[in-house]
């Protein structure tokens, strides 16, 4: 009988091989192959290891895991998958991705990075939109824009500031200066 992670390929032979790299020996006289998820750098072992988080084994028999790229993430079963839309991740090897924080979005599924959104927009549901008429947002990486107050207009949209209404106007609405009545 052969050690453990050595098998005899001849029956009855006192000749005994060990199993190639990627491969281990059960006790039963057969060398497996490692599984998806596993592997064995060495011959002649008996198990196989299990490749850490964040690492793949892309094939049976492997001899070693390989991390996830950037831009992806392990999903606990030997999958490297790609960020949704609204994450990143800027690091190999990773078993998650990063949110992006309020204000900003990725662009693309597989991000490395968020981005911010510009003065007169706000982010919602990783999308950046110009700030209504009525209302303004004067610095970047926000999730909300702000009324303008009484008396001043934000007659477009996407704007950085509200303005005050001439001499002899109102404010309506907030996005419009009419005329005072006469009188």
């Amino acid at each position: 009988k052969c050690s453990p992670g050595k098998i005899s390929t001849v029956l009855e032979s006192i000749v005994c091989e060990a199993c190639k790299k990627g491969e281990f020996d059960s006790t039963e006289n057969t060398c497996l192959s490692c599984p998806l998820g596993y592997f064995q750098p060495a011959a002649g072992q008996t198990q196989c290891s299990k490749c850490v988080p964040g690492s793949i084994s892309k094939t049976l028999a492997s001899t070693e895991c390989a991390d996830c790229i950037k831009g992806r993430f392990d999903n606990a079963e030997n999958e490297c998958l790609r960020c949704p839309l609204g994450f990143y991740q800027n690091t190999a090897g990773q078993i998650q991705c990063v949110g992006c924080l309020p204000g900003s979005i990725s662009m693309q599924m597989e991000s490395l990075k968020c981005i911010p959104c510009k003065e007169g927009k706000y982010e919602s549901e990783n999308s950046c939109h110009d700030c209504p008429r009525g209302y303004y947002q004067q610095s970047n990486h926000e999730s909300q824009c702000f009324v303008c107050a009484s008396g001043k207009i934000a007659s477009d949209r996407g704007l950085l500031s509200c303005t005050s209404c001439p001499k002899g106007k109102f404010e309506k609405k907030n996005t419009m200066c009419n005329d005072c009545p006469s009188g």
